[in-house]
């Protein structure tokens, strides 16, 4: 490891993840503006993988290796597609991230209610069966830090929005530009419980002194600090979804930076009539 990379990332895991109340911060966010008028509000979308972004949409594989779902979710995009915006703050997250040779890996970023709809199913039966929550209200409160359910959206009502929609949200995690190697974070890709908490190793009682821990730590310190440095917030119950210029990001990002005046969101539902880059 060079002194270029080694000092990029002592800077980049010097800041820990913040603490936070994760049954709270993925919810309510839905009440918040939306500026239409705003200038990017109508901005088009992109084809990541066009950005020379790396990544695949986790949803629509067809090989079963999309755990825990193994298997295509109706409605799933072929490609991840972003606001031209956010794929080119990902572009510059991955100028950070490069002295310390790793950059950014995408699972998914817009979404259709279809896709999203079988996510929050499945997440349902999840709970009210291996965790054997049997009442409907209970299991859908349990699960709502995680999955934002779409069985309301109404496309002139902000209020029914969900943040992938507006294709300003995006899951993603790190990798190593030399062999393409996934970083080990602590979780995998859409766990509902604890593990998938950002702060989730920062917990003393959580330090067990463990490499796997240590490991985990560093790296989501890494992710989230370049991201939080590019302007984006991060989901507390996720470490994997970060957002840009939707309600979600205006609900989190003064938590991340108190000292910034963070304006009212501007992206709504990507217009599918336009046509994409």
């Amino acid at each position: 490891m060079g002194l270029a990379e080694t000092t990029r990332i002592a800077e980049l895991t010097a800041r820990p993840v913040p603490f936070h109340n994760p049954a709270a911060d993925g919810k309510s966010y839905r009440a918040y503006p939306v500026d239409s008028s705003h200038e990017l509000s109508s901005e088009p979308m992109v084809r990541a993988d066009r950005r020379g972004l790396a990544g695949e949409s986790y949803y629509a594989r067809t090989d079963g290796m999309n755990v825990p779902y193994d298997r295509p979710l109706p409605g799933a995009p072929r490609y991840v597609w972003l606001r031209r915006s956010v794929a080119d703050r990902l572009v510059r997250v991955n100028d950070r991230l490069e002295p310390a040779g790793l950059e950014v890996y995408l699972w998914d970023g817009y979404r259709t209610t279809e896709c999203q709809q079988g996510i929050y199913d499945w997440m349902l039966e999840y709970v009210m069966g291996e965790k054997g929550i049997a009442d409907p209200a209970e299991a859908r409160e349990s699960i709502a830090p995680y999955i934002s359910d779409p069985s309301n959206y109404d496309r002139t009502n902000p209020a029914t929005w969900i943040s992938h929609i507006t294709g300003a949200a995006v899951d993603l995690t790190l990798r190593r530009r030399s062999n393409g190697e996934h970083l080990h974070m602590g979780g995998v890709f859409d766990d509902p419980s604890d593990l998938s908490h950002t702060e989730y190793y920062e917990h003393p009682l959580r330090q067990d002194g463990s490499a796997s821990a240590r490991e985990a730590r560093r790296n989501r310190r890494i992710l989230f600090n370049a991201m939080i440095d590019e302007g984006f917030s991060n989901l507390p119950s996720e470490w994997w979804h970060y957002d840009w210029g939707d309600q979600l990001w205006a609900k989190n990002r003064p938590r991340i930076r108190i000292d910034e005046k963070v304006p009212t969101a501007w992206y709504g539902p990507a217009d599918l009539s336009a046509d994409f880059e």
